[in-house]
């Protein structure tokens, strides 16, 4: 029966996890920390030589800026520092790099320079992810650029309003010059991982995805491979992975080396990249780390897709249902685990999984791009499994601890600290000695079965009535029980609280207690009862827990307890109280009789006892 409901737990518990993967938390939690992880685990690989970026940045804003300065004040110094553009560029170009403050002011005809220095050195295409949507001046020197090129392909920007895909293209003039137009979007909502880009646009017919129209003209492919809505996109590493080039580096002859000087087989996207000052709509977190900021340029992302796809290397995931039975089943072999051991055993089985299906999705991540579930199936699970399992340990412990000790000091031990356990406080209380009369008669008229089961029905119930009653039982001695009314725990009224007990433990035991059967049992109990100062809290050696109640009030209460046995008759009920409980509790002489000053075994003086009256 337990081996069954094990299985019913472990179902069901890996039926709830998978519960979670399948839901938009569980999607997230892998692409946004089981990706990364994967892609930190695989660490950074070479990219492939075929794709190289021009990256449009603010340092080549500035450096721009700086030549543009050279020319207003000294034009002939321009031809030393800035050949190229100085014989490129005319002087309204130059006047409006005077004012460029950013990446989006630098003027078209710098864009002509561009194309014509990668077409002397070869350039296969020309990728460009800037939209030229807009007039601006020097549009003509740019068309003419581009036709001249023959090899240029433009970028044209979709945007959703209202659920509505709305198409931006590039001017007619540049449209008609160019190899083509193309789109680039990725799938990342504001702040999230990019893990794909789209391949389909509702809006514009047969226009294809960025990476999708640079490998057809590539390859000279006539259809895309893309088959689904959104293509996984394989990072090689960290931000500016692919070889990147600064837009400066191209016109600096300081900066000469920087650009190749053949670029035959190779596709230069030209578009934002500056990581350390990037604009938000043209920078996304990547699932990868390293050099300090995580935002990687969408061109950067165009270009590592077209890589992805001249190469076959694109990341693939096993399937929706797949990934659900592969989580459903991590899930439930931990709790199959945590369901049948405890300890470092439990500790030794979560790891082992854990490591064991980390291994296996790295292997397959880094062997075959084969993205599997990790966050879910390995961290949460064994975070809840472990959060279970302390659970599950800390209740076995606090029951433990209940039944050891008082119900009270043993929310005060699960509360506190190590300190706290061996604290030992003195303060008033009333402390009460029962005993249980003819247990040893009993003992030999009952079977050991029906004799511990009576004795037990006794200790129950001498429990639930010192407990309703504000107090609580500190000790069982043979069929003897201690109890103690504390004044922090039951009250300024211990006194009469503890008298109270004794009166309805008194008629309790009268009615009879059942054995065996049908059987009764005529039982009756002696109770001695004192108050005064009493010193509480764990006494005895430090290795053990041992909750006592020590001082002179508590001896006088045993030696009470002993006493009622010389003046009560054998079979019944008598309770025993010293003079301070009498005091304490406010007892009327109605309700006690007066037995004088009695001696009590080991003490000096004699003390004043009182019987308390049904």
């Amino acid at each position: 029966m337990r081996g069954a409901i094990r299985w019913i737990a472990a179902l069901v518990f890996g039926l709830a996890i998978a519960g979670v993967f399948l839901s938009p938390l569980g999607r997230v939690l892998e692409k946004e920390y089981g990706l990364p992880l994967l892609y930190s685990l695989r660490g950074p690989i070479p990219a492939p030589p075929e794709a190289l970026i021009i990256g449009l940045d603010n340092q080549s804003v500035r450096w721009l800026n700086a030549r543009a300065i050279t020319w207003a004040n000294n034009p002939s110094r321009l031809a030393e520092r800035a050949p190229r553009l100085h014989a490129c560029l005319s002087p309204a170009s130059w006047e409006l790099l005077l004012g460029a403050a950013n990446i989006n002011h630098v003027p078209r005809p710098v864009h002509a320079c561009l194309i014509d220095a990668l077409i002397e050195r070869n350039a296969r295409l020309i990728s460009f992810d800037i939209n030229f949507n807009k007039d601006r001046p020097g549009d003509g020197q740019l068309a003419a650029a581009i036709r001249k090129a023959q090899n240029v392909l433009l970028f044209e920007r979709f945007s959703d309003e209202g659920g509505i895909e709305i198409r931006s293209q590039p001017k007619a003039a540049f449209r008609e010059a160019a190899l083509g137009t193309m789109a680039f979007r990725v799938d990342s909502a504001r702040g999230q991982m990019v893990t794909a880009y789209r391949t389909q646009y509702d809006r514009a017919g047969t226009l294809h995805a960025m990476p999708d129209e640079v490998w057809m003209r590539y390859t000279g492919a006539t259809e895309p491979q893309a088959s689904s809505l959104f293509q996984p996109i394989w990072l090689y590493g960290p931000p500016l992975s692919i070889r990147t080039v600064p837009l400066m580096a191209v016109f600096d002859p300081e900066s000469r080396g920087l650009l190749p000087d053949d670029l035959t087989d190779v596709v230069v996207f030209i578009g934002s990249s500056d990581p350390e000052d990037a604009s938000i709509d043209d920078h996304f977190p990547a699932p990868t780390s390293g050099r300090g900021n995580r935002l990687i340029g969408g061109v950067e992302l165009a270009a590592t897709a077209f890589l992805n796809r001249l190469h076959g290397t694109t990341l693939d995931r096993p399937g929706l249902w797949l990934e659900v039975l592969v989580v459903f089943l991590v899930a439930a072999l931990g709790a199959m685990g945590a369901l049948a051991l405890a300890g470092w055993r439990l500790v030794l089985v979560l790891a082992g999984l854990s490591i064991g299906w980390l291994a296996v999705s790295t292997t397959a991540f880094i062997g075959s791009q084969i993205w599997l579930p990790v966050t879910v199936p390995v961290f949460l699970t064994a975070i809840l499994l472990t959060l279970a399992a302390l659970s599950a340990r800390y209740m076995f412990v606090r029951t433990l601890v209940e039944r050891l000790a008082p119900r009270q000091v043993a929310a005060a031990l699960l509360g506190g600290t190590v300190a706290d356990r061996r604290a030992v406080k003195t303060e008033p209380a009333t402390v009460m000695f029962t005993d249980l009369v003819g247990s040893t008669g009993m003992a030999e008229d009952l079977d050991e079965f029906s004799y511990s089961d009576a004795v037990s029905q006794y200790y129950d119930l001498v429990t639930e009535v010192i407990e309703d009653h504000g107090g609580m039982v500190v000790e069982f001695m043979g069929d003897g029980v201690l109890a103690l009314f504390p004044l922090s725990v039951t009250g300024p009224d211990h006194a009469a609280r503890s008298c109270e007990a004794a009166r309805h433990l008194m008629l309790e035991i009268g009615d009879g207690m059942m054995a065996k059967g049908d059987q009764r049992l005529e039982m009756s109990i002696r109770i001695g009862i004192n108050s005064g100062l009493t010193a509480t809290g764990d006494i005895g050696a430090k290795r053990r827990f041992n909750f006592k109640a020590l001082g002179d009030v508590v001896n006088v209460a045993a030696r009470l307890e002993q006493l009622a046995k010389q003046i009560g008759d054998e079979g019944r009920n008598i309770i025993l109280l010293s003079g301070e409980t009498k005091d304490s509790a406010g007892l009327s002489p109605a309700v006690v009789e007066d037995l004088g000053e009695r001696s009590l075994r080991g003490r000096k003086d004699a003390v004043p006892v009182f019987r308390l009256r049904n």
